[in-house]
């Protein structure tokens, strides 16, 4: 019979031994109220260490979470954690999630894709360890505008200070425009272009009449002045 794989069994999340560290990380992640996934394993078990290739990788994906840990706990090492991982195992591997005190084993396939599919369903959201939670933004919590005047523009903006410009509600133009008051100006007191309006058609031909009749009237005078 073969003996466990190196990487399984000289892995950090493979109590196998007593050893105090290891032991101390799987009571840690217990009191830590996170999910506990745990591979329980006898030696010289051929369907235990046909699981072992898949478990290694579960580890390290349920490692990375940040609500999840998992371990492999050999039989021989289960008196050392008492009740806290559960009853003592019916038969061999024993794969469990050990939650608020609560372990409930797992009867599913042992792929890697279908253990984290039991992660994913025992945990059904899951925020990474190390990442940054990403926010929405609620248009109901915008910051108030900035209300302070610092002089407008010449669209009849009010601008903020010189760091952090807010731009706010524009001012109305007419607030800042000159009062316009209109003057009546008489029709024939209007220079338009140097020369001044003479009147309508009509008065104009009326100043044309009595100026021929006074011209007529001078030359009959002068007339009448020679005959005599």
């Amino acid at each position: 019979m073969s003996e466990h794989s190196p990487e399984f069994i000289t892995s950090e999340f493979t109590v196998s031994t007593d050893d105090a560290d290891k032991i101390a990380a799987v009571k840690a992640a217990l009191a830590a109220n996170v999910h506990v996934f745990v591979f329980i394993y006898m030696d010289k078990c051929g369907h235990c260490m046909a699981a072992e290739a898949a478990w290694v990788e579960f580890t390290k994906e349920a490692n990375k979470r940040s609500n999840a840990a998992a371990f492999a706990v050999s039989n021989a090492m289960m008196g050392e954690f008492g009740t806290a991982l559960g009853d003592v195992a019916a038969g061999y591997p024993t794969f469990r999630c050990v939650h608020n005190g609560k372990a409930t084993d797992y009867n599913g396939g042992r792929s890697v894709s279908e253990l984290i599919g039991w992660m994913d369903g025992t945990i059904p959201s899951h925020p990474q360890s190390g990442g940054k939670n990403k926010t929405t933004n609620n248009p109901s919590k915008k910051a108030p505008r900035q209300q302070t005047s610092f002089g407008r523009t010449s669209t009849g903006y009010r601008r903020g200070p010189t760091t952090g410009t807010v731009w706010v509600q524009p001012t109305p133009m007419a607030q800042h425009m000159p009062t316009f008051v209109p003057t009546y100006v008489p029709p024939f007191a209007t220079n338009i272009g140097g020369r001044r309006k003479k009147g309508s058609r009509k008065q104009r031909k009326a100043r044309k009449t009595r100026k021929a009749r006074k011209t007529r009237k001078s030359r009959k005078t002068r007339k009448t002045k020679r005959r005599r």
